[in-house]
């Protein structure tokens, strides 16, 4: 793989300073008075997780033997009322889905409604 070009790099620094730049923007516009727990215009309100444990399907794969007939060759010169000859046994490994089901720890938020004082801190 040949090496990026000095094009390449620099438009590469400049996508990376554009992003910077973004960032740096929105964290300056937030202040450092900034809540995000309760917002005043909007019914005083934090988010609150609650823990609860959710059921999940998951499955794995087992390997099962299983056995086949492979018949005998039959040649287009043979006649068709002739007895065929007998074939032979081939044990295969076949996969089968399993499927179980287990416990994961899930999060869900919750908004609730608090109360706020009258200098703007929350409760």
């Amino acid at each position: 793989m040949a090496s990026p070009s000095s094009f390449q790099t620099a438009r590469r620094a400049l996508i990376c300073c554009f992003l910077l730049a973004v960032c740096a923007i929105s964290i300056a516009q937030a202040g450092p008075g900034h809540r995000h727990d309760c917002c005043p215009d909007c019914g005083n309100a934090v988010c609150v997780p609650s823990f609860e444990a959710k059921k999940e399907k998951k499955h794995y794969w087992e390997v099962e033997c299983k056995q086949i007939c492979i018949p005998h060759i039959r040649w287009p010169w043979q006649s068709p009322c002739e007895p065929p000859k007998c074939g032979r046994v081939k044990t295969v490994n076949v996969l089968k889905k399993v499927e179980y089901e287990c416990e994961k720890c899930g999060c869900k938020w919750e908004v609730k409604s608090v109360g706020c004082c009258p200098d703007g801190s929350c409760r």
